[in-house]
């Protein structure tokens, strides 16, 4: 089981729900965020363990660019380049 937290923009109040550390020791995957810098859309990817995410092997699902940076929540809004803040409390369990 895996504890997804919500993390919430302090500026414009985007959202999204990730886990704190990219690695689930417990669950053996990795899920990996990314960010297209054409459409500032946020993905992500999970991979087994043992396997590394290309950044050029990655496409956006929303405007198929390629144009894509490795994104994580203590990076900033990609919407509005606010400070993303952990919601406590706010988080959902995944089996």
């Amino acid at each position: 089981m895996a504890r997804l937290d919500l993390y919430k923009c302090c500026k414009c109040g985007w959202g999204i729900y990730a886990p704190e550390k990219e690695k689930d020791y417990l669950m053996m995957a990795t899920m990996h965020f990314f960010m297209c810098k054409d459409c500032k859309e946020v993905f992500y990817d999970p991979f087994e363990h043992g396997t590394r995410a290309r950044v050029k092997d990655v496409r956006c699902p929303e405007c198929g660019g390629a144009n894509i940076v490795r994104w994580r929540p203590k990076d900033n809004c990609p919407k509005c380049g606010g400070r993303l803040e952990k919601q406590l409390g706010e988080g959902i369990c995944m089996d």
